[in-house]
């Protein structure tokens, strides 16, 4: 009994310990300075019945957000199956999933995920602006 009753405490302190927000830090690839004014916009997936066709996953617009002068943003309500695509005048676009509690972004779809880094909470995304040479 005093067994369930640990097991019980460590699970709810594990629930409440879980940020609901997610924070972002925009920077730039080059330069690593921060970049303003790069909208993040949050698709959370739903499970739909269809009508003679299996149950499909269908992605839904839930929020969006933009970098201040620091690079900052939040999103609110965060999922572990989120998808974040990332736009901003000069940088090139992408997204940002997250894969067994790990966050990755791409810049397309030829591009392929590169490892992001989470300091102190906050989920780092190095930005190139267009039209940048990429490395071989």
């Amino acid at each position: 009994m005093k067994c369930m009753c640990a097991v019980t405490v460590v699970l709810v302190l594990i629930g409440a310990a879980e940020a609901k927000e997610l924070r972002f830090r925009i920077v730039d690839a080059d330069s690593g300075e921060p970049v303003a004014n790069i909208k993040i916009k949050q698709f959370v997936s739903m499970w739909q019945p269809r009508i003679l066709l299996p149950p499909g996953r269908f992605w839904f617009p839930n929020g969006v957000a933009a970098t201040d002068a620091s690079g900052f943003a939040s999103i609110e309500n965060r999922h572990s199956d989120d998808v974040y695509y990332l736009d901003g005048q000069g940088y090139e676009s992408g997204r940002v999933t997250r894969n067994w509690f790990k966050y990755k972004f791409s810049s397309g779809t030829k591009d392929p995920y590169s490892p992001l880094a989470e300091v102190s909470g906050v989920i780092v995304v190095p930005l190139r602006r267009s039209g940048a040479k990429q490395p071989d």
